[in-house]
């Protein structure tokens, strides 16, 4: 769509490829940090999180921490059944908005648990920001941290990268 968005502007197909690879989304699988390496994303319906999914596949750690949220209207199993098998360590969180609401962590707990490996760890922290810091607390170097299911969760805990002033005065997101 956007090649042929360029070709009827008459934008030249090099520029229009140039633009199209240098095309980031804020929390669309973005690495936050290293040591431990923190990613967020904001996969939010059972496509988005199958490719979340594959693309923590193709990583390598030792143990995944999972820092999850998902909205009230979203169906939990669709999106739980392609992540949670991935988890050693599933911590259910919330995020805060005056209109999408998350789903109870009690909710979600519940049906991740057929989702579930052997040996996997589950707690629930409703504070997002103590989610994570929850989460690099009990995280070795090699371990990889992710925090996903809802871009509000992945834009709230962005902030502690790239606070609304850096992004307002830098006009930048990264």
């Amino acid at each position: 769509m956007v090649k042929a968005i360029g070709k009827h502007l008459k934008l030249k197909a090099r520029a229009v490829d140039s633009g199209i690879v240098r095309t980031k989304l804020p929390a669309r699988f973005e690495l936050m940090q290293t040591k431990p390496r923190i990613i967020l994303d904001g996969a939010h319906n059972k496509v988005k999180m199958k490719s979340t999914a594959e693309q923590l596949r193709l990583q390598e750690y030792n143990k995944l921490i999972l820092i999850i949220s998902i909205g009230n209207k979203k169906d939990p199993d669709e999106i739980l059944s392609q992540i949670i098998p991935l988890a050693d360590v599933v911590i259910f969180t919330t995020f805060k908005d005056w209109y999408r609401k998350p789903h109870s962590m009690s909710a979600l707990n519940q049906a991740a648990k057929k989702y579930l490996k052997k040996n996997a760890k589950t707690l629930s922290i409703s504070d997002n920001k103590k989610a994570l810091a929850k989460a690099k607390k009990i995280a070795h170097d090699d371990d990889l941290i992710v925090a996903t299911g809802s871009f509000y969760l992945a834009g709230q805990l962005r902030a502690q990268w790239f606070s609304e002033k850096y992004i307002l005065n830098e006009r930048k997101s990264f």
